[in-house]
């Protein structure tokens, strides 16, 4: 296992790297920089979790901040696919997702919990891990949101699902809906979007590799 010092070593190597793919990013490089001189800083932030409605970009930063962090020993860690497992081992699957028993979803949420006091170096996609971290108090995960407004991630989805505009409008409104009668059924949540849940909020409308060097900046906060 590497030390926390040859960790922080890679840890600007790769950066470094991952930063000279574009020159205009220079300026802010050299401030950001700044923060990670001392190795130490690579155990000021355990897990990052990044959250947001469907189509806000959480999967494009979260790739982005892999190929920073990979090279430093940090891991991804898909809920989605997580999910499936936990459904495929009590023989479920969650192509229904929303007959799947309240029980289901917050047994998965409490092994979600362990996750994040216990992992370390973990990049976390998940709606609801950032609610959950700042629930259990935990200071040394970064919770980020990715927020994006409702008619840009309406193109996003059509794009990506090759789908019309009204089609991709419908799925993003009743998935929204969902997602929110859910989480205030199950823990009484009346908007896991508020940024009092989390310790940066993100316009995803911008690029997302000045996107991810906002979060790098944000681990040293």
């Amino acid at each position: 296992m590497l030390s926390v010092w040859e960790r922080g070593i890679t840890f600007r190597a790769a950066r470094e790297e991952s930063i000279a793919r574009s020159s205009t990013l220079n300026g802010l490089y050299s401030s950001a920089q700044t923060r990670f001189k001392q190795p130490e800083v690579i155990q000021a932030t355990r897990v990052i979790t990044i959250s947001g409605e469907v189509g806000s970009g959480k999967t494009t930063l979260l790739a982005e901040l892999s190929g920073i962090l990979q090279p430093a020993g940090w891991q991804v860690v898909s809920i989605g696919t997580k999910f499936r497992e936990f459904c495929a081992r009590r023989g479920l699957t969650i192509d229904e997702i929303d007959h799947l028993p309240d029980e289901l979803h917050q047994q998965f949420d409490e092994y979600q919990e362990q996750m994040l006091r216990d992992m370390e170096s973990i990049l976390l996609e998940s709606r609801l891990a950032g609610y959950l971290a700042r629930r259990l108090g935990l200071s040394d995960v970064l919770k980020v949101y990715c927020r994006l407004p409702l008619e840009e991630r309406i193109g996003r989805i059509a794009e990506r699902q090759s789908v019309s505009y009204a089609a991709a409008r419908n799925l993003i409104q009743e998935r929204d809906r969902k997602d929110l009668e859910r989480f205030r059924r199950l823990y009484g949540v009346e908007d896991y979007r508020d940024p009092l849940n989390y310790d940066i909020t993100l316009a995803t409308i911008k690029r997302p590799d000045l996107l991810a060097l906002d979060v790098i900046a944000a681990m040293r906060q």
